[in-house]
């Protein structure tokens, strides 16, 4: 299994490469290639053709949640891709998202007339609806082979793209959601509709099945880190985690920022001893000099691959 950064915050030293505050990662495993975000805008694409990978080959899409910072080059994506098919919530499109960080509310939500513009290309998944109604979801193809299929465990859903690979809504709240999520706010289209704190219903990830045990990619973590690690591995019907890749939305402007760090590190280290985490993007300064100390970590960067 193979991923490699095509955007993050930083970039590796000397690299030519442009960074941004975003997420885009190419992923390669179980006979897929896909894309986990399309960044704040078009420069992943860019550097993904100096990193020589062709994006027009890629299966599928995920758009991890509703922030314009990882899909904000969406549009250009499906501009040059004219097949591959975007899976996503589809809360993304009946929301608008805001965030009020120094005190300045602004919208940070994803182009609401990309479902106008490219209706066909879109598998908005109605997490729900299917939750409540308990059906499995029809065959969505993704490509000649590979469809979508649904399936609930306790509050969790997982949608299988492959045999091994699967998109996770986390249904666990067991542990803390992340403190920077408090200025993070969400709003529906429907006439008189009130600005309200965002649950992150809309937010998915993906599990995949490893003889060595699951490898979860989770670009932002707003619902918690561990309680997405808990909802692959309860969706998948694994024990282990093999490594976790992503954001951890430990944010330097959060108050609690020291007290969400220990909680993880006590889960892994409880949990999941043996675990790797590679983590980057919304994980802050101030979290990665506290998470520096954790013997299983890597922070990764713009142009990096990581080979699991």
């Amino acid at each position: 299994m193979v991923i490699k950064v095509l955007v993050d915050n930083r970039t590796l030293e000397e690299s030519d490469l442009v960074c941004e505050h975003g997420l885009s990662l190419y992923v390669e495993c179980d006979g897929a290639a896909f894309l986990v975000d399309t960044g704040a805008t078009g420069t992943f694409l860019k550097n993904a053709c100096a990193m020589g990978i062709d994006l027009p080959a890629v299966d599928f899409c995920l758009i991890s949640h509703g922030h314009d910072d990882h899909s904000g080059g969406l549009r250009e994506f499906l501009e040059l891709d004219s097949r591959a098919k975007v899976i996503l919530s589809s809360d993304v499109f009946t929301h608008k998202f805001f965030s009020d960080k120094g005190g300045e509310i602004k919208d940070i939500g994803t182009d609401l007339l990309l479902l106008d513009d490219y209706l066909e290309r879109f598998n908005c998944l109605d997490v729900n609806e299917a939750v409540q109604s308990g059906y499995m979801m029809p065959g969505v193809e993704l490509r000649e082979d590979s469809k979508l299929y649904g399936g609930v465990t306790g509050g969790s859903f997982a949608w299988w793209v492959t045999p091994d690979i699967a998109i996770v809504k986390c249904g666990c709240d067991k542990y803390s959601r992340p403190g920077g999520n408090m200025t993070l706010y969400k709003k529906a289209l429907d006439d008189g509709a009130d600005m309200v704190p965002d649950d992150f219903s809309h937010e998915l990830s993906v599990a995949v099945k490893t003889v060595d045990g699951v490898v979860v990619i989770s670009s932002c973590s707003h619902c918690g880190a561990a309680n997405i690690i808990e909802s692959s591995l309860e969706t998948t019907g694994e024990s282990r985690l093999k490594s976790f890749v992503g954001g951890l939305h430990f944010t330097d402007h959060s108050d609690s920022t020291e007290d969400d760090v220990a909680e993880f590190v006590n889960y892994m280290t409880s949990h999941h001893p043996d675990a790797k985490i590679y983590t980057g993007h919304c994980t802050g300064d101030r979290a990665k000099s506290l998470l520096s100390t954790y013997k299983n970590i890597h922070f990764f960067a713009t142009g990096e691959e990581i080979t699991i």
